[in-house]
């Protein structure tokens, strides 16, 4: 199995309505796959973490990487023995919920960090990865989703 997460920056002025859209289409879609993941988006920036078989998640990516509507500025993957989110197939983590755990501006920050090579990768690399550890913590404390898209 692999964890991938990625970072992206919109080219197009995302809607509410249309990121709603975007999480219900791609929940279908993992759910047909066996992907689990989530989706957080905050001011034109997308961060996406994706855990499942690994040609699955290959071919996942390369099409994330061809969507028009971003660029990928950055992107991490890692072997994994088991799922983190297994309740979620693909689910919006609103950045409140970020906030409530402060790991809206760490994350985006350590992806900055990373895409700008102002620190030691693997250090920024394992802080990223402590902080998707986070969100699983409170992804198994949820008995289903509940967030404004579910």
């Amino acid at each position: 199995m692999q964890s991938l997460i990625y970072y992206s920056k919109a080219k197009v002025n995302f809607t509410e309505e249309q990121i709603a859209e975007l999480v219900v289409i791609s929940e279908q879609f993992n759910r047909s796959q066996n992907i689990n993941g989530f989706i957080c988006f905050r001011a034109g920036y997308f961060v996406q973490y994706l855990e499942g078989d690994v040609n699955t998640i290959s071919s996942l990516y390369q099409r994330i990487k061809d969507d028009y509507r971003h660029d990928v500025l950055i992107s991490l993957t890692k072997p994994i023995k088991k799922n983190l989110f297994n309740k979620w197939n693909m689910h919006f983590v609103d950045h409140k919920v970020l906030d409530e755990l402060n790991l809206e501006y760490f994350l985006l920050g350590q992806f900055n960090l990373v895409n700008k090579n102002i620190v030691l990768l693997d250090t920024a690399k394992e802080f990223i990865w402590q902080g998707v550890h986070l969100i699983s913590q409170e992804h198994g404390k949820q008995k289903q989703p509940a967030n404004k898209y579910s």
